[in-house]
């Protein structure tokens, strides 16, 4: 066999040939992204802890913002935010998280490493909180990276300033 047969040989051999992601396709693709995510076991619960002083220096927060109180809202807020960022506690430890600026104010988003939030308060102006707050009914809702909910309460979401 000369060697421009050879060339031809091994040419025509390749194909007819797909790369093995074009072999599956986008149907299988989903397939195989929600058996990994069964594979990662049920979600971990958590529970919120109530955010003091300290949590809200390590997340830099400035003085004006929101906050989310669990039941009727006379309790200690899980969840402090400004206009930048957010934290929140679990464990013992603050969970930073970004506002998404895309949200709307009926439903802030917040974006952290392996969390998310979602507030869904009531639509349009609140309850009077003071000279420049208002409060509004909401569903406080945590998922996780797989979009699994791991943690949801109702209370009340107030914002000043």
């Amino acid at each position: 066999m000369t060697a421009a047969g050879a060339g031809l040989l091994i040419a025509l051999a390749g194909c007819g040939k797909k790369d093995k992601r074009e072999d599956i396709g986008p149907e299988a693709d989903a397939a195989v992204a929600q058996l990994e995510r069964l594979q990662r076991g049920a979600p971990v619960p958590i529970m919120l802890q109530p955010v003091g002083r300290a949590q809200a220096a390590v997340a830099r927060l400035d003085g004006a913002g929101c906050q989310f109180t669990p039941g009727a809202g006379d309790g200690a807020p899980v969840l402090l935010a400004d206009s930048r960022v957010a934290v929140l506690r679990a464990a013992n430890a603050a969970m930073i998280m970004a506002v998404d600026p895309g949200a709307t104010p009926e439903r802030p988003h917040l974006v952290g490493k392996t969390h998310t939030v979602r507030i869904d308060r009531s639509p349009g102006p609140g309850e009077p909180l003071g000279d420049e707050g208002e409060s509004w009914r909401g569903v406080l809702t945590v998922e996780d990276a797989d979009h699994r909910t791991v943690y949801r309460t109702a209370g009340r979401y107030a914002c000043s300033g």
